[in-house]
């Protein structure tokens, strides 16, 4: 057996390589045929990147002529790297007549393929000599070959890509008897006719309540402590487009907008009447003022007319009750909280753009009073050239939104797989992730008006000040102290041992780090809940035997919404704690739309920063799983000296796969 001299060089064609290069330059014809080859089967460097820029091109469906290829290769940095200008006169002028297309091509990878060969033998040798056992050197050798001759044969080979599972966590189905009661029938009426997750009305009426509460009511949720709790909250609907998250949550806050018609009909009657008044304070002045210029004229006593003047002061403008706003910075909103010190709703349909703000450069403060904001118990002072200091005496905002599965896996996977992790998203403690109905029943009947009624009435009820006395609400003597209400005796002994399970749980291991932080902010979540339906409870006339203490069974309400709001937590952060499946499934993607070329490194995906493709481990591991379904093939190319390299090929079936 005669041995490789030393000096052997790898087969190759390069005027072939140079006739199909400049084929494709000059004549359309053999375009369609472009992706007969791929840019590793060219022996040259500058050939791979100049047929790579072609096959860029032909994917977003570009000409490709002179003009577009040197703007492609520059674009990529790579328009030097292969000669320049000249490299593609060269290449025109050695172009052949486009009937020998094929025969140049069948070269090439004739050429590729005894190159590809001799690096699957030279492997096999250097891994005879390091000691690799002869079983595994026939399987990696097996291997090898096979991926030529699939290879060699074309996609035809490559079997069908499998699909990714998609099997989200399971969650319950929604219990109609977890709302007060004085609620139940319209929330589920509205959930009905619309034919929508109750889910969702759930939570934008529970958030919308708790919008109104806001600061008028707390809760101490200890038998003696101090720690108070306003029952604040933050709601997100999640669901793809198309399910009506937006109808449900608009006929949920349909009480509250009630709310706002009348407090913008009021503040324009009192506009009105500050107007008539202005003006007559105005009338007065002027008066004064001419009896003072008759009085100066005389020489007479002028103190009296002095002191009538400095007596008539103008009235300050109304202020308008606000109870919610959609589009604000938090300048502008810390002036209404001022005005509003109960608190204010932030309402976004698509929250998508309210959590893309809080990245933007020159909003990084926003997040941090939104952070505090949550509370709803401190004060929050913002200093800015031109507008000056601003104390926020109260900091109290809900917020409540929806948003689809595939914005919120991207913002998910980039928040804890960047280091950002604040405790931001977490304070969606109201945030669900329903299961889609497979049946639709088209429902057509008047809405339920009695229940409709009692709802709106309930929002009536807690809108208006609340009657310390008769709820038995608490009122230190600061007035700086929220008004608050404790359990009840049963209450507060069912409120301990559910506490004391919960921090059991939050110090075990047993969880992943982001759920744990979740149910973490259910420490106040369940008193907040519990104190809004008892306050529902006693506006819509229930039971309540004992009306100056929140009810076991509101108590009992709160501590099953958090088990069904658990499930759902589960489900929302799957993108983050199965992190094989979630990076798989977003870089197939990726594989599916062509962003990828036809074989890439882990490092090249590393380096386009896409969201949730930036952590190493995380996207290995996805590939991996893609490499067992058949969407790529990995390589590992190990040169003579250096460290081995891992290529990926892409399954050509794999492009535009569902």
């Amino acid at each position: 057996m005669s041995a490789l001299p030393p000096t052997a060089i790898p087969p190759h064609d390069l005027d072939a390589e140079r006739a199909v290069l400049g084929l494709v330059l000059i004549d359309a014809e053999v375009r369609p045929r472009v992706i007969a080859l791929q840019p590793a089967d060219f022996y040259l460097e500058g050939h791979r990147l100049i047929y790579g820029a072609m096959r860029r091109l032909d994917d977003r469906n570009e000409p490709i002529d002179p003009i577009t290829l040197a703007a492609e290769l520059r674009r990529a940095g790579d328009f030097e790297c292969v000669g320049g200008e000249l490299t593609l006169a060269l290449l025109m002028e050695q172009a052949s007549i486009a009937v020998y297309f094929d025969a140049y091509v069948d070269l090439i990878r004739n050429a590729a393929m005894k190159r590809n060969l001799i690096q699957v033998v030279t492997r096999a040798q250097q891994d005879a000599y390091g000691g690799v056992s002869a079983g595994d050197l026939l399987r990696s050798a097996k291997d090898g070959l096979d991926r030529l001759e699939a290879d060699r044969l074309g996609p035809e080979m490559w079997p069908d890509p499998e699909a990714i599972a998609s099997d989200l966590a399971p969650v319950p189905t929604f219990d109609r008897r977890l709302l007060p009661a004085a609620l139940v029938d319209w929330a589920s009426d509205i959930a009905a006719r619309a034919q929508c997750p109750l889910d969702y009305v759930a939570v934008g009426a529970i958030v919308s309540l708790a919008a109104v509460v806001g600061r008028k009511c707390g809760i101490r949720p200890k038998r003696h402590d101090d720690w108070t709790v306003v029952p604040n909250l933050w709601g997100m609907v999640v669901g793809r487009p198309g399910v009506l998250k937006s109808p449900a949550l608009a006929e949920a806050m349909r009480p509250l907008r009630r709310l706002i018609t009348d407090a913008q009909e009021l503040h324009e009657q009192e506009r009105a009447k500050y107007r008539a008044t202005l003006a007559e304070q105005k009338a007065q002045r002027e008066v004064l003022e001419a009896k003072l210029k008759k009085a100066v004229k005389k020489g007479a006593d002028v103190e009296q007319i002095k002191a009538e003047l400095v007596d008539l002061k103008e009235d300050d403008p109304p202020v308008e009750r606000r109870y919610a706003t959609n589009d604000t910075t938090i300048e502008k909103l810390g002036e209404l909280l001022n005005e509003n010190p109960n608190g204010l709703m932030v309402y976004r349909d698509e929250l998508t753009g309210f959590l893309a703000t809080m990245d933007r450069q020159g909003h990084e403060s926003d997040r941090a009073f939104y952070l505090e904001a949550w509370n709803g118990t401190d004060a929050f002072t913002y200093d800015r050239i031109g507008r000056g200091t601003l104390h926020i005496r109260a900091a109290c905002v809900s917020i409540l939104g929806s948003i689809q599965p595939g914005p919120l896996t991207a913002y998910l996977c980039e928040a804890f797989g960047g280091g950002r992790d604040d405790g931001f998203i977490q304070r969606f403690q109201l945030a669900v992730y329903p299961d889609t109905a497979q049946e639709w029943t088209n429902v057509d009947r008047w809405p339920n008006s009695e229940a409709k009624t009692r709802a709106f009435a309930v929002f009536k009820a807690l809108d208006a000040p609340l009657d310390a006395q008769a709820l038995g609400m608490t009122q230190e003597e600061s007035e700086a102290t929220i008004p608050y209400l404790r359990f009840c005796a049963d209450a507060q002994e069912f409120f301990d041992g559910w506490r004391a399970d919960l921090e059991a749980r939050l110090r075990s291991d047993n969880d992943h780090p982001v759920i744990v932080s979740h149910l973490a902010k259910f420490r106040s979540l369940m008193p907040s809940l519990a104190l809004i339906f008892h306050l529902v409870d006693v506006a819509g006339c229930n039971d309540a035997p004992d009306v100056a203490r929140v009810s076991l069974h509101s108590t009992r309400c709160a501590a099953a919404w958090c088990d069904f709001l658990e499930a759902h937590a589960r489900r929302i952060y799957q993108s983050v704690t199965a992190h094989t499946d979630t990076s798989a499934r977003l870089l197939s993607t990726k594989i599916r739309t062509g962003k990828t070329p036809e074989i890439f490194t882990l490092r090249a995906v590393l380096r386009k920063g896409w969201a949730g493709l930036t952590v190493g481990d995380d996207v290995l591991r996805g590939l991996d799983l893609l490499e067992e379904l058949q969407w790529v093939r990995r390589e590992e190319i190990r040169p003579v000296v250096g460290r081995p390299t891992v290529h990926y090929h892409v399954n050509p079936k794999a492009r535009g796969a569902a």
